[in-house]
Order: C-alpha cells, then structure tokens, then sequence
C-alpha cells in the first residue's frame, strides 16, 4: 500500500517555515502542497510560547490523528515538527479530519486536540506549555496476560503496567481536553480498559480501577439470544443442507455454561453463517477488537455488514485446531492503523456483523461461545 507522504515522512522546520522531507521519497523538496486524490485542509501555522507568553523556540511538536495508537509504526503515522525562533511550526496540508498535536519543551508541554479545516482559518490559537502532569490507576489483568500495555489515544508513547495491574505515567503534557486512555494486553493488543482522562499540570491523579466500554454479544446462555438492546434479538442461521440432521446444537457444553456446536457431515464441505442485525446503521468505528473463544476443528471467520453499498468486508479468519481446549481468538481490525481510514465508511454505518463457521469434508465439529466486543456499548443504540 502506498501511504501518503503526511503519514510516512518525519518533517523538520527549517528558518521561516519551510518544511522540508528528512525522510521517505521527498528529495528535499516543500511539502505544502496537497495529496493527490484527497480532501485535504489548508497549510496552517502554530505558535507554541509559555506562561508569559514568550515564543518558544526549538519545542518538538507532533501531529497525530485522532485514532492514532502508539506502536512499532508510530514515526509513520503523522508529523514530527521543531519549532523556530519565533515558536512557530507550520502544519502542510493534511486530510480533512481531527487531529492531535503536542509540543514538549524542557518540562513542560501541551496536548491540543483540533478539527482540520481550523475554525480560525490559517493560525490555531497559541499553544502554552505548561508543567508535566501524570496518572496513576489499575486494571484487572485477564488469566494468563503478564502485563498491559498503556496510551494515550493520539499521543506518540507507550508505557506499561507491573504484573498485579498497576501503571504510573508521569512527564505528561497537560491539555484541557479529554483524552482516551487505552489499556490492552500484552500478547495480542486486545483492549482491557479504555477510560477518559484529563492531564492537569503539576498533579498526578488517581483514576482508581480502569475499565473498559464493551458488551457480550452472545454467551448462548439462552440459546441464540443476543445481547442487544432489543427483546427479540436473536442469531439468524444460513445453515447450508449438507450439515449433518441439519441442526444446530445450542445445549452444547462451554467454558463455564452452554455453548453452540456445529457438526459437519464427512465427505462434504459445510457452511453456517451465524448473522446479527443491528437493526440499522451503528458506529462503530471506536471498536477495538472482536474476541471469540472456539473449540473443534474447521474455520472461522468474521464479516461485516454496512449499509454503504459495499460488499461485506472479511475482518479475520481463523483456523480452529483443537476439541480438547478452548481457545481465545481476537479479531483486530485496525491492523495497520491506515485501515481505520480506509474501512471509516463500512464501520460508520455498520449494520450487523457474521460469523462462517466451515469445514472441509473431514466430519469436523466447531463450538465456538463467550462472544465480546471490545470499545463499543450499546448504550447509546435504541
């Protein structure tokens, strides 16, 4: 995939403002132009200064997306900038949307979250650094996870809890706004806890215990009920007619109840999709993962519907290998972060969600249960 030059070239500052590639394909020429193929906003400047209102010179400031996550990619996705002697850095044009940008100086910092095209047409409002702040808090650790990892939505940093799920983040750049705090796992980067924060110069605050936004789509405690906000949500089954007594079995043992279990006739290939409705368009462009526990052997896989005309988009498939042991699969759809551009329209108006479950002629059984997704409620869904 070729990734614009706003997401994969570090920029530096250079005497009045001109901003020249210190990496990828530029060859050292200005980037003030406009993407091909995008709707992009206007060049806009930046002015960083300090409690006195003095110009800050030399503070490095980063532009990041909204979404942004930290991670082993995290110099590709967005713009490192340095500011001039007279605390200006000047932002290219880049795609129409919310971003975030920091500036750190000696201490002190500033984390302003702004829509792109600006309301204050070529100039953002003077950025203050202030002192470092910070939080601390703790998370319940799933069995098995050694560790989690902690961010900051849209903030380039990646730091750690201890083993009992405790995290400390100091030397924080203050911001008036809330931000997400994000919390996943160390081995798949599945989301634990996902809370808002605010850092306030100077302090270190105490979130408590951190949890996340999700609901159980489907436990199979009550057959092929859903967990959605309506009493007759149920599974709707496309059970093809090779499958052995054409039935599915929602008695079936689970991890710690019922779960549903699908046998396949041996010598022919079998598919069931198992369909949600979600009874119109929902967002859920904030979703962070898909977990899935499975037994058995034969295939998995996820797919979303959307009402924007596109076919349904494949998130994952997964290969299940084992009728002894129950297994954890975690579909992330963000994998890389560009997707989340590129998939925004299908997850803005998302209208159900599938699981394939299939075999291939070998008289398999698959049982899948304790179905979750992670960074979205239904709360707000009627």
């Amino acid at each position: 995939m070729n990734t614009a030059w706003w997401l994969r070239t570090g920029l530096v500052l250079l005497g009045a403002g001109v901003l020249v590639s210190c990496g990828g394909d530029g060859q050292g020429q200005t980037l003030a132009g406009k993407p091909a193929g995008s709707e992009t906003s206007e060049e806009i400047a930046a002015r960083i200064v300090d409690s006195d209102g003095l110009p800050v010179a030399g503070a490095t400031v980063q532009l990041r997306p909204e979404g942004f996550v930290a991670g082993p990619s995290a110099a590709r996705d967005g713009l490192d900038l340095v500011s001039d002697e007279n605390g200006y850095v000047v932002l290219p044009a880049a795609p129409q949307g919310r971003w975030i940008l920091e500036a750190r100086f000696g201490g002190k910092g500033v984390v302003v979250p702004f829509l792109l095209p600006a309301k204050g047409g070529n100039a953002l409002p003077a950025m203050v650094v202030r002192p470092f702040g910070g939080f601390r808090g703790k998370v319940d650790l799933p069995v098995g996870c050694r560790f989690a990892r902690v961010r900051l939505v849209g903030v380039d940093r990646v730091d750690s809890t201890d083993s009992a799920g405790n995290f400390l983040l100091q030397n924080l750049s203050p911001s008036d706004s809330s931000l997400t705090l994000r919390i996943t796992r160390d081995d798949d980067e599945s989301m634990i806890a996902e809370t808002l924060v605010q850092i306030k110069p100077s302090e270190t605050i105490d979130l408590g215990m951190a949890r996340t936004p999700s609901f159980l789509l489907s436990d199979f405690e009550d057959g092929l009920k859903l967990g959605l906000p309506w009493p007759d949500a149920r599974w709707y089954l496309d059970v093809k007619a090779w499958l052995v007594d054409g039935k599915i079995d929602t008695m079936a043992k689970g991890r710690s109840g019922k779960a549903l279990r699908t046998s396949f006739l041996g010598g022919y290939n079998g598919v069931v999709f198992l369909n949600a409705n979600f009874r119109g368009s929902r967002d859920l462009l904030g979703l962070d993962s898909v977990e899935i526990w499975a037994r058995g052997k034969g295939g998995v896989s996820l797919y979303l519907y959307s009402s924007d005309g596109t076919w349904p988009k494949l998130l994952d498939s997964m290969l299940v290998d084992d009728s002894l042991t129950w297994k954890r699969f975690v579909v992330k759809p963000w994998t890389p972060f560009a997707w989340r551009e590129l998939l925004k329209p299908q997850f803005q108006k998302a209208t159900g969600l599938a699981i394939k479950l299939e075999s291939a002629g070998l008289k398999e059984d698959i049982s899948i249960d304790d179905i979750r997704l992670y960074g979205v409620s239904t709360r707000d869904w009627h």
